[in-house]
């Protein structure tokens, strides 16, 4: 009996509960992936941000700003990182796949971020989860906001930045409420 079972491989219910495990781990792995994937593009777009903010203020810092800094003129004179460009406009990974998520470029920054503010960039249709992550990542800290330049970060127009440093409650009610990041520069 035992040399006609060895023949005939496994049993039904022993095949069952191998792939009930090989589901398990599949499906731990998947989540696994899809996490640090999430987690490389909220990097990978601060980091773009930021790159193209220190390139625009570079730019600057021997001129005034003034206030025809656009998307097309940021691009043409090669101020966004690469990361940021799609197709020619400037789009992040932070939102649904099923919008464009555009971002804008602007020097006329006192109507969004308020007076003594040089420029903004915003990213449109940002998850909240991303939104979140990325208002942390961004201005988590006061040495953050400083080293980057940041005066403030408006999400959905509330500003959740309070005296040079994040303020943890608004973030989440801020990211739950819209899709729009307003980053707010000014020259060091």
């Amino acid at each position: 009996m035992n040399r006609i079972r060895a023949e005939r491989g496994l049993t039904l219910l022993e095949t069952v509960i191998f792939l009930a495990i090989a589901g398990v781990i599949i499906a731990a792995v998947w989540i696994v992936v899809a996490e640090v994937n999430f987690h490389n593009q909220v990097a990978q777009t601060e980091q773009a941000v930021i790159t193209t903010a220190a390139r625009i203020l570079d730019f600057y810092k021997d001129r005034p700003m003034d206030t025809g800094l656009t998307n097309t003129v940021a691009i043409d004179t090669n101020l966004v990182s690469s990361d940021l460009i799609v197709d020619g406009t400037l789009q992040h990974y932070l939102g649904t796949s099923s919008t464009v998520n555009l971002i804008v470029i602007s020097s006329s920054a006192v109507a969004t971020c308020g007076a003594g503010q040089d420029f903004y960039i915003e990213l449109q249709n940002v998850r909240p989860d991303a939104c979140a992550q990325l208002a942390t990542d961004l201005s988590g800290t006061q040495t953050n906001m400083v080293s980057n330049n940041i005066a403030s970060l408006l999400i959905g127009g509330t500003n959740v930045t309070a005296g040079q440093s994040l303020d943890v409650s608004k973030v989440e009610t801020a990211c739950a409420n819209s899709a729009t990041i307003d980053i707010c520069f000014q020259q060091p």
